[in-house]
């Protein structure tokens, strides 16, 4: 049922309710979860997941993954796990996250000017009468039994006063970032009107220039081989689409990995960044991580609060995958980690250009 929420001229945070029953094994689920009004604009910016829990265990039912879509097109950059968006309630002392998806240009002016560039305001953009869907995914061969709520957070705005809401007719911004081992700089210029609103980041209408928000979770499609690097890379990784090891070095694509996540395995030894065929005068030695220094938002077992819930800041370095093969390996400390038994959980920025 279509859901045209009744709102003042500009609303910073309006919150959407959504009941996502249990689920046969690689059953799916989409629910609409609101029509933009006429004349308005919107954003979605954060959404928050109470996950299917066993009451007796309190143990997380695990699915395939969640997603979006705006008037029924597949947003590919979103793949999120069941404990990668819980509620604020379930961890202390609270996320680390303020905006689980990205950050809303609509909430730029009002309290956001001073602390980042607008470029970053990539939240998810609508226009008057689209229509924002939630899916979750159950993985294939597993049932999901245990009911679970998804809570989607949006903001509204009317369009003609739109610009004094934003405080800005026209956004103009450059990004301009590389790799220490590069030479070169890569810059994109980018300029569009403020009405022109599913044309700015997060919007599906963007062309080329776009920036779209990069929240994904992987897991080790194969069993690790003991003492070798198990690369996050196409076809090793479940959910399809979510590889954190890429090929970038003749692509004008690069992913910026600002958070990262593990569930770990008993058998995980290290989690590592590993780039290669770079243009610096020397190769550069893989960066390793002990698994528990980043810390999860949330574990499966749903009783367990984590002190210093993450997820946790990724340095430019490491996250910036631009210009050259690389990302996200694991190592297991000499047995085999079984197939999806490691979650790696990413929060950051797809741009193209």
């Amino acid at each position: 049922m279509s859901v045209s929420p009744k709102i003042p001229i500009f609303r910073p945070v309006v919150i959407f309710e959504v009941s996502v029953p249990s689920l046969s094994a690689g059953g799916v689920h989409e629910a609409l979860v609101f029509e933009v009004p006429k004349d308005y604009v919107a954003e979605v910016f954060s959404i928050f997941y109470d996950p299917p829990t066993d009451p007796n265990t309190l143990t997380v039912e695990k699915i395939d993954y969640i997603t979006v879509k705006v008037n029924g097109q597949d947003i590919a950059t979103i793949r999120a796990s069941a404990v990668q968006l819980p509620m604020k309630k379930l961890s202390k002392p609270g996320l680390a996250l303020e905006y689980s998806i990205a950050p809303p240009l609509l909430h730029w002016n009002i309290v956001l000017k001073r602390r980042i560039p607008v470029e970053v305001c990539a939240a998810i953009k609508l226009d008057e009468q689209d229509k924002f869907y939630i899916e979750v995914r159950a993985k294939t061969g597993v049932a999901v039994s245990n009911t679970s709520k998804i809570y989607v957070l949006a903001a509204f705005c009317k369009k003609d006063v739109l610009k004094s809401i934003v405080g800005l007719d026209r956004i103009t911004y450059r990004y301009r970032f590389k790799r220490l081992e590069h030479e070169e700089w890569t810059t994109i210029d980018f300029e569009r009107n403020i009405d022109e609103w599913t044309t700015l980041p997060g919007g599906l209408n963007q062309g080329i220039p776009n920036v779209m928000p990069f929240v994904v979770h992987a897991r080790n499609k194969d069993a690790t081989t003991p003492n070798v690097e198990y690369f996050f890379e196409r076809d090793k990784v479940l959910p399809p689409g979510t590889e954190l090891f890429r090929d970038y070095r003749n692509v004008n694509e690069a992913i910026i990995i600002d958070y990262m996540g593990v569930i770990p395995h008993d058998n995980l030894s290290k989690v590592g960044f590993k780039y290669e065929y770079l243009t610096g005068p020397e190769p550069v030695m893989p960066i390793e991580y002990p698994p528990y220094v980043f810390r999860p938002p949330m574990l499966y077992d749903a009783s367990y609060n984590i002190e210093n819930p993450g997820p946790v800041d990724v340095p430019i370095t490491e996250g910036l995958i631009l210009k050259t093969r690389g990302g996200v390996y694991i190592k297991d400390n000499g047995s085999s980690i079984p197939s999806e038994s490691v979650e790696i959980m990413v929060w950051g920025k797809r741009i193209q250009w």
